[in-house]
């Protein structure tokens, strides 16, 4: 069921976005000769007053094909003759569409449950973060002169490095306070994830160990709650994250509470390399709940953070930082939703968690259309800019094969990446 809902989420993205194009063009005044879901051969066709409304077999996209768009015609409502500022409205109405839907989708999540903020919740006990003067209530404001607008930004801004310092600014009472801290990454861990309360807030109970693990040696289950360490009561899952940091890698007797009896455990937690944020001794960040008056601000904030995201993970694309392996097509768009949708405990969750990817693949698509990448509508952009500043269109011709091969590369492109995710279902 998962996996349908999230194919009729991608379709209705696509959808969304070709629907910019048809809006803006008839708005415009512009001829629409077509609107087809998908590519390839046609599935069945409506005609309607003016414009053809088409169900096509490769789910690969869509179009909107309007008059005089891929070549000169003399009809005076084609593309080609329009003014160029109503062409560009015209070519960006897609991707913005897709930017303003993920928006929504965002302000509708942040109204509806809790998210993780940038404000420091708990800082560890003789931490750099602690050493330096970071507080529970500051704002983490920067990491290294880059804005921080959501806390997971920490990680895609220092994605492959090890730093040895970092320059971090926090905002206290209003005031900006700049600190350098040293971080450390080496964590010692029992291989295990905890539950979350209703409040988005971490417990002590235990969610899932990983096979093979400290934990998982040593006898622990799903359900157990932790509730000493070496005869220390825990009162939270920080103290319990302390007290793995100070057991220096050596053995330490876990107790549990199973059934309603206490069972003690013992085992060596395992040495793992930790991520930027928790290496400054950072461990949790609050979580808040907003409303339709104060909603927009962080909506906005985690659409800026998506869209440098994309740039970065492009970036990391062309200087190998990331492997284009790492990158997924439909079949691994809809499996990852599918898989999100079909693990989420409730309705609710369901729902928001659908809504949450959704934005994230909206962007996406939002943004990517925007690069000047051949075929896509940044390229198309910049062929409009070219011509209003030479006061010369470029040649249809020219623009047509630029396109067709640009199509063609991103369909080869798109189909091997299928043919990964397809194998990845199997492997």
């Amino acid at each position: 069921m998962g996996y349908l809902v999230a194919i009729l989420a991608l379709i209705f993205l696509i959808i969304i976005h070709e629907l910019g194009h048809f809006v803006a063009a008839k708005l415009c005044g512009v001829q629409v000769n077509e609107f087809a879901l998908f590519f390839g051969p046609e599935i069945f066709s409506w005609q309607g007053k003016e414009t053809k409304y088409s169900l096509r077999c490769i789910p690969l996209g869509g179009f909107c094909a309007m008059e005089g768009e891929d070549s000169e015609s003399d009809n005076p409502r084609a593309f080609n003759r329009a003014a160029k500022w109503k062409r560009a409205i015209i070519i960006a109405a897609g991707p913005i569409m897709n930017i303003v839907v993920a928006l929504v989708a965002i302000a509708i999540v942040m109204c509806s449950s809790y998210f993780m903020t940038n404000v420091v919740d708990y800082v560890q006990p003789g931490s750099t973060a602690e050493v330096q003067g970071i507080q529970p209530g500051d704002v983490l404001y920067s990491v290294n002169g880059s804005k921080v607008y959501i806390a997971s930004d920490i990680e895609y801004l220092t994605y492959g490095q090890k730093p040895e310092t970092l320059d971090v600014t926090v905002i206290r009472d209003g005031q900006k306070i700049d600190l350098t801290l040293s971080p450390n990454y080496k964590r010692y861990m029992m291989n295990i994830t905890v539950k979350s309360d209703d409040e988005g807030g971490v417990t002590t109970i235990v969610d899932s160990v990983v096979e093979s693990g400290a934990a998982h040696k040593a006898g622990m289950l799903a359900g157990d709650r932790i509730v000493a360490i070496n005869g220390v009561e825990l009162l939270d899952k920080y103290a319990l994250d302390e007290a793995l940091a100070n057991s220096d890698g050596q053995e330490i007797t876990v107790t549990v509470e199973r059934d309603g009896h206490r069972i003690d455990l013992k085992l060596t937690p395992s040495v793992a390399i930790q991520n930027t944020t928790s290496a400054m001794g950072i461990y949790s960040f609050k979580y808040e709940k907003r409303n339709l008056l104060n909603v927009i601000p962080d909506s906005v904030d985690y659409l800026v953070s998506s869209v440098r995201t994309i740039y970065l993970s492009v970036v990391w694309l062309i200087n190998r930082t990331v492997s284009v392996t790492e990158v997924s097509g439909p079949v691994g768009i809809v499996t990852t939703v599918g898989s999100i949708v079909n693990t989420s405990p409730t309705f609710a969750d369901k729902i928001l968690n659908l809504l949450t990817v959704s934005s994230l693949i909206s962007i996406n698509l939002g943004i990517f259309n925007l690069l000047p990448i051949p075929a896509l509508d940044g390229c198309k952009l910049l062929f409009i800019g070219v011509s209003a500043i030479t006061r010369k269109d470029v040649p249809q011709k020219v623009e047509g094969i630029i396109s067709l091969v640009g199509f063609a590369v991103l369909l080869l492109i798109m189909l091997l990446t299928t043919a990964k995710d397809i194998w990845g279902l199997f492997a």
